[in-house]
């Protein structure tokens, strides 16, 4: 039992970013004042984007986003008015779309929809739904990504969009998602709220999608308390967020105002900004300590007959199902686990392995100590991750037991959390008749997301470790 409760995720506050916070607090304004715009600007500069709007959560910002979709739509006069004198290539392309085929038929139809994953949090598309927009779910990939492969099937005449979310800071195919967007003239919505400073062949993520959303929820990569971004190239959608984000007015002069759209207080305030200005000069720091411990779980975890870790499976492997009414069980078929087992070089089946890893492990924190260069360098590759979560998937046999599983590591001071159960699933969803999604189903059923953060050490990690391993051993099967 750890000594402390250790959380699946967690905030890092250091004495630079209470003297921040302290010195915001002095100031002459504690909100619209100068840290939020450093704040945005700094989040821009960052990303290597035109324009970053701070909102007071995420899923604001996500409000903003879909907004400005919905505006395309039924509110084109407004939308040219703000973009008259931009010469933004993404303007282009807006004005462009708003007379494609598929805005024409939404407008005609006056129905919205937009391709999105239901692994996410529900934020992602309540916020369709405050927008008279409908969320049309395609299945996901292992990695716990949307499968881009069954996108286009899933296209309607009244698609406008593909709102793609990176499942615990990994980024999604942009690549795949740009070209599907360019084909069938889709504006492309990033939530990647998981995702502030994960990286693509080469690039940030934030950079590929033509709108992207960032969350700065304690959990996060950085934190701000609550917080949010929407960044982009777009004048249109950074306008329009601005918006949004202040009650809709427009501000010339002290007594020249005027209130052009409907708005909202989604406002960050400058202690949070403060904060986050504080916190993002750690941020590389932060990755790099959540991908050791990533990577010390991902050999310490290798060849154990209880759960596949994130990086043990191929995203384009595929869950087999079987269910009754009283149980769930996810199967891989037998060629996927052979040559899972193969590329391991192990049997999963046999117990020796668990104490053979521990001892490989051991030796492994002892090469690989916290400062080590080699160890930083050599794991992280182009496409970089920011481990916001660390998910495992339980095998067939212990996904009945999931609770208890989850129940006895947090007696344990483990703390353990499910991301996520599908969207389509909650009460508020079922009028839709949304039909079951295969691999959505069995993710959720298998997933259990452990501790992996900034906080940890690589002791830590093992300590908790252990209790994981010693807490399915208990089970018997």
């Amino acid at each position: 039992m750890l000594e402390k409760f250790l959380p699946y995720s967690t905030q890092s506050i250091d004495d630079s970013d209470i003297l921040s916070v302290t010195q915001a607090l002095k100031s002459s304004h504690l909100t619209q004042g100068a840290q939020v715009k450093k704040f945005e600007d700094s989040i821009a500069s960052f990303v290597g984007v035109g324009k970053a709007i701070a909102f007071n959560s995420a899923t604001s910002a996500l409000y903003a986003a879909f907004r400005g979709v919905k505006d395309m739509v039924y509110n084109a006069d407004f939308v040219r008015n703000l973009i008259k004198d931009s010469k933004d290539c993404l303007d282009s392309k807006i004005l462009r779309l708003m007379d494609a085929p598929n805005f024409a038929s939404a407008r005609k139809k006056k129905k919205i929809s937009i391709i999105t994953t239901p692994i996410s949090f529900v934020a992602t598309t309540n916020m369709m739904l405050e927008n008279d927009i409908t969320p049309i779910f395609v299945d996901i990939e292992m990695n716990g990504n949307i499968n881009t492969a069954k996108i286009e099937s899933a296209l309607q005449d009244d698609t406008l969009a593909i709102c793609s979310v990176d499942y615990a800071g990994n980024s999604v195919d942009v690549v795949a998602l740009r070209k599907l967007c360019e084909k069938h003239n889709l504006l492309f919505i990033s939530d990647s709220s998981h995702a502030f400073g994960a990286t693509f062949q080469g690039e940030k993520v934030g950079s590929f999608a033509d709108v992207s959303i960032f969350s700065f929820h304690a959990v996060k990569p950085i934190a701000t308390c609550e917080g949010g971004a929407l960044v982009t190239n777009s004048n249109f959608f950074a306008t329009l967020a601005g918006l949004v984000c202040s009650h809709g007015v427009v501000k010339k002069s002290l007594f020249n105002y005027d209130c052009i759209t409907l708005g909202f207080n989604f406002r960050m305030n400058e202690i949070s900004a403060a904060l986050g200005l504080s916190q993002m000069k750690r941020l590389q720091s932060f990755i790099t300590q959540r991908e050791k411990i990533a990577q010390f779980y991902n050999e310490y975890f290798k060849g154990n007959p209880f759960f596949f870790t994130p990086d043990s499976i191929k995203t384009q492997d595929s869950i087999k199902v079987s269910r009754n009414e009283t149980s769930h069980s996810v199967m891989l078929s037998k060629s996927e686990t052979s040559n899972l087992n193969k590329s391991q070089n192990l049997d999963s089946k046999n117990p020796n392995n668990i104490e053979s890893n521990r001892q490989d492990s051991k030796e492994f924190i002892e090469s690989k100590k916290p400062d080590s260069k080699e160890f930083i360098e050599s794991n992280f590759q182009k496409t970089q991750s920011t481990r916001h979560l660390y998910p495992l998937l339980l095998d067939p046999k212990y996904v009945c037991s999931k609770e208890q599983i989850a129940n006895d590591l947090n007696a344990q001071n483990v703390g353990v959390q499910v991301h996520y159960k599908p969207i389509y699933n909650f009460s508020a969803y079922q009028k839709f008749n949304y039909p079951l999604l295969r691999n959505a189903e069995d993710f959720y059923h298998a997933e259990l997301s452990i501790p992996c953060h900034q906080n940890m050490d690589l002791n830590l990690a093992k300590q908790t470790a252990d209790i994981i391993l010693k807490t399915f051993e208990k089970l018997k099967y």
